[in-house]
């Protein structure tokens, strides 16, 4: 256990989930996430769920069994779980949202669906208000096109959630890959201003 300015405990260092996208869990998305914890001092765990289906009704399980496993090791903080997705993955963040209070310190969605019909079903439990959340999509995604994105984002809005938006121009859907540096840059820059990393 150690401490830091202001005199409050910390256990461990913080963690990222991240839940891969359509195809699986491929390296590509591993060795993004690494170069990211690397910066940030912070582990990584990037459970797979076959196709990436996250919305059969499986994918909550997965994802909270990842979650559990990454809280109970000793060098994880658990206070400081960041949830991040890309595309598919964005599926299982919307019913993460929706299956109860947050666990989470803050919510990353990368090229991401967020669906703004399950968003809508239900209030939000009240503690999501206070996770901040961080949305980056290619200007010329035609897989997640952006008026899509923008009824998912007014339905997290909606519920009174702080989203903070960032398009990159002349980016597509795999703007993780083709735009990695800056992708991962935003991610950093916005974790040390206001996901509290």
């Amino acid at each position: 256990m150690r401490r830091h300015r202001g005199g409050t405990a910390r256990r461990g260092v913080p963690a990222v989930l991240f839940l891969h996208g359509s195809a699986g869990s491929w390296k590509g998305y591993f060795h993004g996430q690494v170069a990211l914890a690397r910066r940030r001092r912070f582990a990584v765990a990037q459970p797979s769920f076959g196709f990436g289906q996250w919305s059969r009704p499986e994918g909550l399980a997965a994802i909270e069994r990842a979650r559990a496993w990454l809280v109970a090791q000793p060098w994880v903080d658990p206070a400081r779980v960041y949830l991040v997705c890309l595309a598919n993955g964005g599926r299982g963040v919307t019913r993460t949202l929706m299956a109860g209070p947050a666990r989470y310190r803050a919510v990353v969605f990368v090229s991401a669906v967020i669906e703004p019909r399950v968003i809508d079903r239900a209030p939000l439990d009240p503690s999501w208000r206070g996770v901040p959340m961080l949305v980056l999509h290619g200007a010329d995604d035609d897989r997640i096109p952006v008026d899509y994105l923008d009824e998912g984002v007014a339905a997290l809005r909606d519920q009174g959630v702080a989203v903070t938006e960032e398009r990159f121009p002349r980016e597509d859907h795999y703007l993780i890959f083709t735009a990695r540096d800056r992708v991962l840059d935003a991610i950093d820059r916005w974790l040390a201003r206001a996901g509290g990393a």
